[in-house]
């Protein structure tokens, strides 16, 4: 590939200096082969830069990433090599650990608002006195659902995980 970009350049060379009639000297060659060189070097850098190799292979197709919508650890990928995919096939499982843990504090600070709003009279558990200014119970129900939403049910499916398209 390299051989024949620079075969190509030399033959470019070649033709422009008899068609413009360009004397051939020290600074004529010597501008005509940085030129070449830096050409040849910055096309090779742009063709190699989508395209990953491994010392017995290249692979000359664009790279789709698959990020997920929740961060955290891979604990299990039970994905094949080389199978193919359907839609709804399991490509990554996290950890829910981190999540379950954010789900029960918020648990434990809407049944700690419960209690506050319930001593202090304002409110019955689960009910949101607006006259009083007092909304902790329904924020901290808030806060419970978007925990909740944010924990990873079954892993990341094939048809729900986002492609970046390079």
């Amino acid at each position: 590939m390299e051989l024949l970009l620079i075969l190509i350049y030399v033959s470019i060379c070649y033709v422009v200096f008899k068609v413009f009639k360009i004397p051939v000297n020290q600074w004529s060659l010597a501008t005509a082969a940085l030129g070449g060189i830096i050409g040849v070097a910055l096309l090779l850098l742009i063709m190699n830069y989508n395209h990953p190799f491994t010392k017995n292979a290249r692979i000359y197709f664009a790279v789709t990433p698959v990020l997920p919508t929740v961060r955290g650890r891979v604990i299990e990928v039970p994905v094949k090599e080389n199978a193919p995919l359907k839609e709804g096939d399991v490509l990554f499982r996290i950890d829910p650990k981190p999540y379950e843990y954010v789900v029960e504090q918020k648990k434990a600070s809407l049944a700690e608002a419960e209690q506050s709003a319930a001593a202090q009279g304002l409110a019955r558990p689960g009910v949101c006195s607006y006259r009083k200014g007092q909304c902790a119970i329904r924020t901290g129900a808030a806060e419970l659902r978007s925990a909740i939403r944010a924990v990873p049910k079954e892993g990341h499916r094939a048809g729900n995980a986002r492609h970046l398209h390079a």
